[in-house]
């Protein structure tokens, strides 16, 4: 069973799922560091198992509120890809999709023929495919 919490640890909590840095999140919740000892007691409440766990209940908890869920992300992506002032934001937003929907790889490149292949094996696919980029280049 989980250790409750004190109200300390709990704002500590809710300030690290929001994305606070845990400086930040110290002095939000009440913590007095001089320092570098800031850095020293997030790092310590980083590691506790119950402030892990209450982290991730309180983003669990941040996305249920605002109804943030994968189909959520996609539209909003879309919407960016879309309508987005930036290109370079447009860019992104399609490169996410993309990555999410698993658009840029192929079979070949994920297939791992190196233990079932033999050396005279690799040695041919290997020269087929430098003959191919060689010949490509001269036209």
């Amino acid at each position: 069973m989980a250790k409750k919490l004190n109200p300390r640890q709990s704002a500590y909590c809710r300030a690290r799922a929001k994305g606070l840095t845990q400086e930040e999140s110290l002095k939000l919740s009440g913590y007095t560091c001089v320092g570098g000892s800031a850095r020293a007691l997030g790092s310590k409440m980083d590691k506790s198992v119950n402030i892990c766990e209450q982290i991730q209940q309180e983003k669990v908890n941040l996305f249920n509120v605002h109804s943030v869920n994968p189909e959520w992300v996609i539209k909003s992506l879309c919407e960016i890809a879309r309508n987005g002032e930036l290109e370079g934001n447009r860019v992104r937003s399609l490169e996410l999709i993309g990555k999410t929907f698993a658009m840029f790889i192929t079979k070949e490149q994920t297939e791992d023929i190196t233990d079932k292949a033999t050396t005279g094996d690799l040695r041919r696919s290997i020269g087929s495919a430098m003959d191919y980029m060689e010949k490509g280049q001269e036209n």
